[in-house]
Protein backbone atom coordinates (compact mmCIF):
# COMPACT_ATOMS: atom_id res chain seq x y z
CA UNK A 1 0.00 0.00 0.00
CA UNK A 2 1.27 3.58 -0.98
CA UNK A 3 0.77 6.77 0.98
CA UNK A 4 1.44 9.82 0.38
CA UNK A 5 2.70 13.05 2.70
CA UNK A 6 4.73 16.80 2.64
CA UNK A 7 8.18 15.94 3.01
CA UNK A 8 9.96 17.34 5.93
CA UNK A 9 13.30 18.81 7.36
CA UNK A 10 14.66 14.89 7.86
CA UNK A 11 14.22 14.00 3.92
CA UNK A 12 16.63 16.39 2.96
CA UNK A 13 19.12 14.06 1.85
CA UNK A 14 15.96 12.04 -0.02
CA UNK A 15 14.52 15.38 -1.64
CA UNK A 16 17.99 15.63 -3.13
CA UNK A 17 18.35 12.54 -4.79
CA UNK A 18 15.28 12.73 -6.19
CA UNK A 19 15.85 15.97 -7.59
CA UNK A 20 19.15 14.68 -8.87
CA UNK A 21 17.36 11.92 -10.39
CA UNK A 22 14.37 13.57 -11.74
CA UNK A 23 16.79 16.72 -12.97
CA UNK A 24 18.91 13.36 -15.47
CA UNK A 25 15.64 12.73 -16.79
CA UNK A 26 16.58 9.12 -17.50
CA UNK A 27 20.20 10.34 -18.83
CA UNK A 28 23.65 11.31 -17.90
CA UNK A 29 23.40 14.66 -17.24
CA UNK A 30 22.69 16.97 -14.81
CA UNK A 31 22.28 20.22 -15.09
CA UNK A 32 23.73 21.99 -12.56
CA UNK A 33 26.77 19.79 -12.50
CA UNK A 34 27.55 20.61 -16.18
CA UNK A 35 26.88 23.76 -15.69
CA UNK A 36 29.08 24.80 -13.01
CA UNK A 37 31.91 21.76 -13.76
CA UNK A 38 31.34 20.18 -10.16
CA UNK A 39 32.19 17.42 -9.46
CA UNK A 40 29.95 14.21 -8.89
CA UNK A 41 31.21 14.94 -4.60
CA UNK A 42 30.32 18.85 -4.85
CA UNK A 43 27.01 18.08 -6.89
CA UNK A 44 25.36 16.11 -4.37
CA UNK A 45 26.26 18.85 -1.55
CA UNK A 46 24.83 21.37 -3.95
CA UNK A 47 21.52 19.13 -4.40
CA UNK A 48 21.43 18.68 -0.60
CA UNK A 49 22.03 22.44 0.21
CA UNK A 50 19.35 23.37 -2.15
CA UNK A 51 17.01 20.72 -0.50
CA UNK A 52 17.35 22.50 2.88
CA UNK A 53 16.11 25.70 1.23
CA UNK A 54 12.90 27.03 3.19
CA UNK A 55 11.34 29.06 0.67
CA UNK A 56 8.11 27.37 -0.29
CA UNK A 57 8.25 28.03 -4.59
CA UNK A 58 11.75 26.39 -5.00
CA UNK A 59 11.62 23.53 -6.89
CA UNK A 60 14.75 22.03 -4.84
CA UNK A 61 13.55 22.86 -1.38
CA UNK A 62 11.82 20.50 1.18
CA UNK A 63 9.33 22.45 1.12
CA UNK A 64 8.10 21.91 -1.58
CA UNK A 65 8.24 18.07 -2.04
CA UNK A 66 5.78 15.40 -1.55
CA UNK A 67 7.13 11.73 -1.18
CA UNK A 68 5.46 8.71 -2.00
CA UNK A 69 5.91 5.84 0.18
CA UNK A 70 5.10 1.90 -0.12
CA UNK A 71 5.78 0.58 3.67
CA UNK A 72 8.62 2.50 5.51
CA UNK A 73 10.70 2.75 2.06
CA UNK A 74 10.29 6.41 -0.21
CA UNK A 75 10.07 5.29 -3.51
CA UNK A 76 9.68 8.85 -5.48
CA UNK A 77 8.13 12.24 -5.04
CA UNK A 78 8.22 15.53 -7.22
CA UNK A 79 8.16 19.36 -6.54
CA UNK A 80 4.64 21.56 -6.51
CA UNK A 81 3.96 24.93 -5.46
CA UNK A 82 1.97 27.83 -6.81
CA UNK A 83 4.18 29.95 -8.86
CA UNK A 84 4.44 33.78 -7.34
CA UNK A 85 3.87 36.81 -9.16
CA UNK A 86 6.02 39.78 -9.75
CA UNK A 87 9.63 39.46 -9.49
CA UNK A 88 9.74 36.55 -6.59
CA UNK A 89 9.33 33.86 -9.36
CA UNK A 90 10.79 30.08 -8.50
CA UNK A 91 13.30 30.34 -11.30
CA UNK A 92 14.64 33.51 -8.99
CA UNK A 93 14.42 31.99 -5.94
CA UNK A 94 16.64 28.87 -7.24
CA UNK A 95 18.89 31.13 -8.85
CA UNK A 96 19.40 33.30 -5.68
CA UNK A 97 19.91 30.13 -3.96
CA UNK A 98 22.67 29.16 -5.93
CA UNK A 99 24.29 31.98 -5.79
CA UNK A 100 24.48 31.45 -1.81
CA UNK A 101 25.55 27.74 -1.92
CA UNK A 102 28.27 28.25 -5.25
CA UNK A 103 29.77 31.64 -4.92
CA UNK A 104 30.06 34.74 -7.66
CA UNK A 105 32.91 33.48 -8.88
CA UNK A 106 31.19 30.07 -10.04
CA UNK A 107 28.12 32.05 -11.55
CA UNK A 108 30.21 34.44 -13.34
CA UNK A 109 31.80 31.84 -15.25
CA UNK A 110 28.85 30.22 -16.41
CA UNK A 111 26.76 33.39 -17.26
CA UNK A 112 26.84 33.05 -20.90
CA UNK A 113 25.15 29.92 -20.61
CA UNK A 114 22.63 31.15 -17.94
CA UNK A 115 21.57 33.84 -20.34
CA UNK A 116 20.89 31.67 -23.32
CA UNK A 117 19.08 29.16 -20.98
CA UNK A 118 17.28 32.63 -19.84
CA UNK A 119 16.10 33.20 -23.54
CA UNK A 120 15.53 30.00 -24.28
CA UNK A 121 13.64 28.11 -21.78
CA UNK A 122 9.66 28.56 -21.49
CA UNK A 123 8.55 30.65 -18.90
CA UNK A 124 6.76 29.63 -15.91
CA UNK A 125 2.97 31.48 -15.83
CA UNK A 126 1.89 33.27 -12.13
CA UNK A 127 -0.10 31.86 -9.94
CA UNK A 128 -0.49 28.32 -11.64
CA UNK A 129 0.41 25.13 -10.17
CA UNK A 130 3.65 23.95 -11.23
CA UNK A 131 4.92 20.52 -11.04
CA UNK A 132 8.51 19.30 -11.22
CA UNK A 133 11.26 17.45 -10.04
CA UNK A 134 9.01 14.59 -10.39
CA UNK A 135 10.90 11.14 -9.93
CA UNK A 136 10.15 7.54 -9.34
CA UNK A 137 12.96 4.90 -7.87
CA UNK A 138 14.46 3.01 -10.68
CA UNK A 139 13.01 0.02 -9.16
CA UNK A 140 9.77 1.31 -9.20
CA UNK A 141 9.79 2.33 -12.65
CA UNK A 142 6.87 1.21 -14.61
CA UNK A 143 4.42 0.71 -12.27
CA UNK A 144 2.42 3.23 -12.34
CA UNK A 145 3.48 4.98 -9.59
CA UNK A 146 4.04 8.52 -11.27
CA UNK A 147 0.23 9.15 -12.33
CA UNK A 148 -0.95 7.97 -8.70
CA UNK A 149 1.81 10.82 -7.44
CA UNK A 150 0.64 13.56 -9.43
CA UNK A 151 -3.00 12.22 -8.92
CA UNK A 152 -2.20 12.87 -5.69
CA UNK A 153 -0.67 15.87 -5.35
CA UNK A 154 -3.24 17.75 -7.93
CA UNK A 155 -5.97 16.24 -5.10
CA UNK A 156 -3.78 17.95 -2.17
CA UNK A 157 -4.54 21.48 -4.00
CA UNK A 158 -7.86 20.54 -4.61
CA UNK A 159 -7.25 20.94 -8.58
CA UNK A 160 -8.64 24.72 -8.39
CA UNK A 161 -5.43 25.56 -10.17
CA UNK A 162 -3.90 25.29 -14.10
CA UNK A 163 -1.56 23.17 -13.87
CA UNK A 164 2.10 23.07 -15.58
CA UNK A 165 4.61 21.08 -16.01
CA UNK A 166 8.25 21.64 -17.56
CA UNK A 167 10.27 19.59 -19.67
CA UNK A 168 12.27 17.58 -22.33
CA UNK A 169 10.31 16.28 -25.33
CA UNK A 170 12.87 13.93 -25.28
CA UNK A 171 11.52 12.61 -21.88
CA UNK A 172 8.85 9.98 -23.97
CA UNK A 173 7.61 8.15 -20.71
CA UNK A 174 6.96 11.19 -18.96
CA UNK A 175 5.62 12.71 -21.76
CA UNK A 176 3.40 9.76 -21.96
CA UNK A 177 2.30 9.45 -18.80
CA UNK A 178 1.01 13.22 -18.55
CA UNK A 179 -0.76 13.22 -21.70
CA UNK A 180 -2.70 10.06 -19.81
CA UNK A 181 -3.23 12.68 -16.79
CA UNK A 182 -4.72 15.12 -19.25
CA UNK A 183 -2.16 17.61 -19.71
CA UNK A 184 -1.19 18.89 -23.19
CA UNK A 185 1.70 19.96 -24.91
CA UNK A 186 0.87 23.81 -24.85
CA UNK A 187 4.51 24.97 -25.85
CA UNK A 188 7.71 23.49 -27.21
CA UNK A 189 10.96 25.65 -27.96
CA UNK A 190 14.36 24.50 -29.42
CA UNK A 191 17.85 24.57 -27.61
CA UNK A 192 21.16 25.98 -28.83
CA UNK A 193 23.88 24.03 -29.19
CA UNK A 194 25.55 25.25 -26.38
CA UNK A 195 22.41 23.83 -23.98
CA UNK A 196 21.09 20.79 -26.14
CA UNK A 197 22.74 17.50 -24.45
CA UNK A 198 25.31 19.23 -23.06
CA UNK A 199 23.83 20.93 -19.89
CA UNK A 200 19.90 19.92 -20.25
CA UNK A 201 19.23 16.44 -21.08
CA UNK A 202 17.70 17.45 -24.80
CA UNK A 203 17.20 19.56 -27.60
CA UNK A 204 13.16 20.81 -26.96
CA UNK A 205 12.04 22.21 -23.68
CA UNK A 206 7.95 21.79 -23.71
CA UNK A 207 5.27 23.07 -21.22
CA UNK A 208 2.72 20.88 -20.60
CA UNK A 209 -1.26 22.34 -19.16
CA UNK A 210 -3.82 21.13 -17.90
CA UNK A 211 -6.53 23.08 -17.61
CA UNK A 212 -8.88 23.68 -14.83
CA UNK A 213 -12.48 22.48 -15.38
CA UNK A 214 -15.38 24.91 -14.21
Amino acid sequence: MTTFRKATQKDIPIVARLAMLAQASGSDTLPFQALFKLSAIETLELYKALAAEEDESMPFSYRTFFLMEEGTEVIGGCAAWIEPQGFTSSDSATMLALQRHLGRERIQEALPVLKAMKKTLIKRTPNTLQLENIAIAPKHQGKGFVRQLIKRVLQYFQEKQTSEILLMKENTPALKAYYKLGFQVKACQALPEQLAYKVLPGETHCKMVKEVKI
